[in-house]
């Protein structure tokens, strides 16, 4: 395969080979020279830098030779990749690594009573939870910029060992510090996992057929996050707690074994590893772990070990909003040379509703996980296991509601018909659950989750192709990113505001209804409500303090279930800003699965 190595004439070439982002001076030089060679005419500049000069070099060698193939400096159009057995094993690992996560998410909320009694874990049992939480959200954002950096697969493999190093030492751990520090590999490995996937699978499709198969993961991640408060309790109650971590690693090692001899995909490596790692958006990735961590400390302890107007929750939850505005600046302000979230996501209605949609959409789904469960546990007498199994009716139609959605779009090449239906029904959904009460029907809380189910699973499908359709192909992997973050960046929320509003009302309601029993006040003020929204709690109490405990669970989750209405409804006007962009058939892509022969052939 002929090179070329032509003297430097100007800049000039195609988006996706001139940009500095992704390529060092001397590799643009090369790249540009041989478009020119090759091109009918010198076309100016078409990149992202919009015809000005070239910004400082990110690499020191100028003098490095690349051999570039007229092949390699062509447009990145083609065929969209067979989906031969290669495809199908990349994306079966892509779903079983997605179920994994997404029962991690959830499983220790029914172990999570044992495990602290066990590693005698005190006030510190929340970041049993929270740690995980944490480091998979805020880590999210990371691995979308080191994708375009390092490549998917030797970060995709990486995450999947980190994942499986933290459920060995989660399984082994015998103080709560070392479960806390095992959650945290967990959740750096787990959030690496969610965000790659979704990256990977967009490398491998045309825009227009992505939604069949992210509706697939839609449904994967869904099903998991259901599943796991079942499993959780199925482990406590048949075995023990320490399998809730040890099930993950065969299948680890199922993923792995895939992973590694097939996700094989073409990767333009630029530079050193030590040229690369100083790509990477270190300050701004630091500033917003470190917000991320303050918010959720104050979220953790409003309103339980603190009232929220003490200091101990103002203080954190502005030095956290601080710490935000702070990384809005640092990624707009040049002092990184290539952000983490750069302001080119942001520079379109379309993607700036698309993230506030994941915010919302995120919240409502943990809101929902969260709470439902109370209800089913407190007022109906269920058993955690039972509790797990009534929440099946939301994640049997949240995973066929997003492959249908996906399927629509493939079709028809629409999706904003599918964020007005799934928004309406999500309010309609939401809006009847402050009915439930003792007395309601099995069809009554089954049919009442189907709705907002179906809806969910709708917009979780509907939410990617516009915003990938807004924004250059070179952006896959950072708006991909920043999408799944916005959308755990909600969860966070949809666990501490209905929790907020819940243990407010408990603490007026048991002040009133249980004026002089001061001993079961104890057991529900203050954040022991949770705790206690179990059928053993409920049956050990006498008549009528049974019947008025109950009452207050009732009109507790009334409220919890108001406020939930008003973000549904917020998100329909949202999906109002997305506009309706063409969806191509058309596959453009860097990181396509790599052709044998273009690799013995010769290529960058």
């Amino acid at each position: 395969m002929s090179t070329l190595s032509l003297p430097y004439r100007e800049h000039a070439g195609p988006a996706d080979v001139c940009c500095s982002l992704h390529y060092s001076p001397a590799a643009r030089n090369h790249i540009q020279q041989a478009y020119l060679a090759s091109a009918p005419s010198t076309a100016t500049c078409c990149c992202t830098l919009h015809n000005n000069p070239l910004p400082k070099p990110l690499f020191g060698n100028d003098s490095t030779t690349i051999l570039l193939s007229k092949e390699s400096i062509s447009s990145t159009k083609s065929e969209s990749p067979a989906k031969d057995f290669t495809f199908w094993m990349i994306f079966f690992a892509v779903c079983i690594t997605t179920l994994l996560v997404a029962i991690d998410l959830s499983i220790v909320s029914t172990a999570l009573p044992t495990i602290s009694e066990d590693l005698k874990a005190g006030e510190l049992y929340v970041w049993v939870a929270n740690a995980y939480v944490l480091a998979s959200t805020s880590v999210q954002p990371l691995f979308g910029q080191a994708a375009n950096i390092f490549g998917r697969r030797s970060l995709m493999i990486m995450s999947t060992v980190l994942f499986m190093a933290g459920s060995i030492f989660a399984g082994v751990s015998q103080t709560v510090m070392m479960m806390i520090a095992a959650r945290t590999i967990q959740g750096i490995g787990g959030g690496g996992i969610i965000t790659l996937g979704e990256i990977i699978v967009c490398d491998l499709l045309p825009l227009r057929e992505r939604g069949q198969y992210t509706g697939l993961i839609a449904g994967t991640y869904a099903i998991g996050t259901i599943i796991g408060p079942v499993l959780g309790g199925v482990f406590v109650e048949q075995a023990t707690w320490r399998w809730v971590f040890y099930i993950n690693i065969p299948i680890c090692a199922i993923a792995l074994a895939i992973v590694i001899p097939f996700l094989k995909l073409t990767y333009n490596r630029v530079g050193t590893v030590s040229d690369r790692l100083k790509r990477v958006d270190w300050i701004g990735n630091f500033v917003l772990v470190a917000a991320v961590a303050s918010i959720l400390f104050a979220l953790s302890y409003g309103g339980t070990k603190y009232v929220w107007t003490s200091w101990h929750i103002i203080l954190p939850l502005v030095f956290g909003f601080i710490g935000l505005v702070l990384f809005a600046w640092i990624q707009n302000s040049g002092l990184v040379a290539e952000p983490t979230m750069p302001p080119q996501l942001f520079s379109n209605r379309t993607a700036v509703a698309i993230f506030a949609m994941a915010f919302v959409h995120g919240l409502l789904l943990l809101y929902v996980i969260y709470f439902f469960p109370v209800y089913s546990q407190a007022v109906l007498k269920a058993s955690p296991i039972r509790a797990g199994v009534m929440l099946f009716p939301t994640a049997t139609t949240i995973a066929p509601a997003a492959a249908a959605a996906g399927a629509v779009i493939t079709i028809t090449g629409r999706y904003r018909p599918l964020h007005f239906l799934g928004w309406t029904l999500m309010i309609i959904g939401v809006g009847l659950f402050p009915l439930l009460d003792r007395n309601s029907t099995t069809a009554a809380w089954v049919g009442y989750q189907a709705l907002f189910g179906l809806g969910n699973g709708m917009v979780f499908n509907a939410m990617i192709p516009p915003l990938l359709a807004s924004l250059p192909p070179s952006e896959v992997a950072t708006a991909t990113a920043t999408w799944t973050f916005m959308r755990s960046f909600g969860s966070i929320w949809g666990i501490a505001i209905p929790s907020a509003i819940f243990n407010e009302k408990i603490n007026s309601l048991s002040s009133t209804r249980l004026a002089g029993d001061l001993a079961t006040q104890a057991l529900l003020k203050n954040g022991e409500a949770y705790q206690h929204a179990t059928a053993a709690f409920i049956n050990s109490l006498a008549q009528p303090t049974q019947n008025i405990v109950i009452g207050i669970f009732v009109s507790s989750l009334r409220t919890v279930w108001f406020v939930a209405i008003a973000f549904a409804v917020l998100g329909l006007p949202i999906s109002l800003l997305v506009r309706s962009l063409t969806l191509t058939d058309e596959y453009v892509s860097e990181f396509g699965i790599e052709d044998k022969k273009k690799v013995e052939g010769g290529m960058v």
